[in-house]
């Protein structure tokens, strides 16, 4: 099973899609950080090892104590601000190239030996034809904290639920 990274920010996901990693959710930083978040991480953490790759700034740490207490065991990826800075800013985005490969390398390379298959395809979710009161039950279910239909599909990747599994979560709920 895929590793799913934890990152702050749309460029801290960019990096890390471009050093090869595939699931990586962006939680938006301290500020935006909230229970549902959360509760969907402790759900991910059931079929996925997840990867803590915060800023090594103060904010980032206090994020990253946050989600230490409130997961189980993540692998959490340790950046030294000396790498990580750049015009002023300290970040994963700002993090020196070599280094943060060096950082995720053995994490990089399990998802390489991983022949996992996506759980359900963009075209399956369109056709299951879900309509509100269904999209509404699965987001309030696995506390999936989002409306856009890319990052929706994405949360039902990370959660490794497929077309048969969801269909039977409605069927459950709406054919009594």
């Amino acid at each position: 099973m895929l590793n799913l990274y934890v990152v702050e920010g749309q460029y801290d996901l960019d990096k890390l899609k471009s050093l090869g990693c595939k699931y990586i959710y962006k939680i938006n930083g301290l500020n935006r950080i909230n229970q549902i978040k959360i509760e969907f991480l402790k759900q991910v953490e059931k079929v996925r090892k997840i990867v803590l790759v915060l800023d090594p700034d103060t904010p980032g740490k206090y994020l990253l104590q946050i989600l230490k207490k409130a997961l189980n065991k993540p692998y959490v990826v340790v950046l030294n601000q000396k790498y990580s800075k750049k015009h002023g800013k300290i970040g994963v985005a700002e993090t020196k190239v070599d280094y943060l490969k060096s950082k995720l390398e053995a994490y990089i390379n399990y998802d390489k030996k991983d022949l996992e298959q996506e759980s359900i395809s963009k075209q399956e979710l369109v056709d299951l034809n879900l309509n509100e009161e269904q999209k509404s039950y699965l987001h309030q279910k696995y506390h999936i904290n989002t409306l856009n239909f890319n990052e929706f599909y994405y949360s039902l990747l990370f959660l490794n639920l497929n077309k048969e599994q969801i269909k039977g979560e409605l069927d459950n709920e709406f054919n009594r």
